[in-house]
């Protein structure tokens, strides 16, 4: 999926399930609050969502991948 994409770097995060309260999409952009997902200049990088699915062994939960092209 990444590949597709022409993804430099990737990450697959899972959220609870909120049941229709927000539904992530391909058009959002995430950024993860944690010192370990920096780019080069200490800036947090900005991950653009590449797919949601369900996950498939907790229905309580979303998968999503993310990927930062740029």
């Amino acid at each position: 999926m990444l590949t597709a994409h022409e993804s430099k770097y990737g990450a697959t995060v899972k959220i609870r399930d909120t049941f229709g309260e927000f539904d992530p999409t391909t058009k959002d952009t995430v950024v993860i609050d944690d010192r370990r997902y920096l780019d080069a200049t200490g800036q947090p990088i900005v991950w653009d969502v590449i797919q949601v699915a369900p996950d498939l062994e907790n229905n309580q939960f979303v998968k999503i991948v993310l990927g930062v092209t740029k």
